[in-house]
Parts: structure tokens; sequence; C-alpha cells
């Protein structure tokens, strides 16, 4: 826990804003092409076409490839030219020189162009992130109500937390109320190899006073 604020607004209730955070090792890269082909206006067999284009983004990268639909455009030559998206989420390692091995798998009407690569941590492992700082805050809260409890002559109990409040500035907010940023600055922390990403999640913690036993 980090980033604590804390504010007693009455003789009741004991309020503090929290920051936690996680550092997630960054394993693989989703990378993104386009695939054009050229085809005969008359080839009606687009699982032939599919096949070969699977071939191809196999020998890019062989990793399972996911394609859009494929959107034909009439050329002047007579044929027709073929369009189409791909994506894949590929290990780390791979991600060098796409542009060049994009070329070397092209052939003559079929091509991969555009390749792209992003960064991001796959949402899934951003939600587990997320969860274990959640729980983490909550323990965090139930171990400040007893020390608390401890210091004074009133026994607090939590009584609300509200993840995900506040802003942070020069960090991306995801859907869940948690911040991502590139770790750059460690802050002394070690750095998970080759490369990670920050979570954050702010949260609002209530604590009230329990009820006196009669």
């Amino acid at each position: 826990m980090s980033d604590v604020q804390l504010h007693m607004r009455d003789a009741q209730t004991l309020r503090y804003r929290t920051t936690a955070h996680k550092n997630v090792a960054r394993e693989s890269v989703r990378v993104t092409c386009v695939v054009a082909a050229l085809v005969s206006a008359a080839d009606r067999d687009h699982a032939a076409l599919l096949s070969r284009i699977r071939t191809m983004l196999h020998r890019f990268i062989p990793v399972e490839w996911q394609l859009t639909s494929p959107n034909r455009q009439a050329d002047a030559s007579g044929y027709e030219r073929v369009l189409l998206d791909a994506h894949a989420r590929a290990p780390l390692a791979e991600n060098y020189n796409l542009a060049e091995r994009a070329r070397q798998v092209s052939a003559e009407g079929l091509s991969i162009i555009e390749p792209s690569v992003d960064h991001r941590l796959p949402g899934a492992r951003v939600a587990a992130a997320v969860q274990e700082l959640r729980i983490g805050i909550l323990k965090d809260a139930l171990e400040q109500a007893s020390e608390f409890s401890a210091a004074s002559d009133v026994a607090w109990e939590l009584g609300d937390i509200e993840f995900g409040v506040g802003e942070l500035a020069s960090h991306a907010r995801n859907a869940k109320g948690a911040y991502r940023d590139e770790l750059r600055d460690l802050d002394g922390d070690e750095a998970p190899a080759p490369a990670a990403e920050r979570i954050k999640l702010v949260a609002s913690v209530v604590l009230k006073a329990a009820p006196v036993k009669a």
C-alpha cells in the first residue's frame, strides 16, 4: 500500500484513500497486419484462399491467427483485390524485424503488409492483477481497523471500500478502474524481466466505529 491519506470526518468514521500497485511482467505482444491477395474475379473458393493465407501467416509467426472477413474489391486488371486484417498474440521473442520477415514470406499475389505491435498486457492478466490489488487493499483495511482499535478506546470495523476512485495523471485507466503505465521508474522495486507494466488501483476506505455492546 502507498499514498495513504487519512481523514476523520466525525467520531464514528475514519476515511482514507490508498493506492496499491503490482508490476506485471510482459510475456507476449499482440501483432496485427493486413493481408492482401490478388485473385480471379471468378474465384469463389474462399476456403482455399483462407488456407493459403493461414499457411503464409504461420510461416511469418507460428501462432494461432484470427482473421476478419475478406473485403473484395475490383482491380483494373480484371482480378479482384482481397484485403483482410489478421491479428495474433505472439511470444515476446517473436517481436523482431517484422517488416522484413513479412516481406520474406510474401509471394506474388499474396502478401503481408503493415505489421504492427501492441505491447499492452492481455485483458485477462490485467483483470487478475486488479483482483489481487482489491484483495490486498481489503486485507490492509482490515489490518488498519485492528491497528486503530488497538491505538484508541474505540473498536473500529470496515464500513465501506470503493475501488477505482480518483485520477492519476499520465496513466491510462481501464474499465475496471485501474491504471496502467509502462514500467520505467522502478522506485526501488526489482525489475521483472524482460519488461513489465505497472498496474495501479486507487481505493477509498471507510472504517466505522463498531456498535457498543449493551
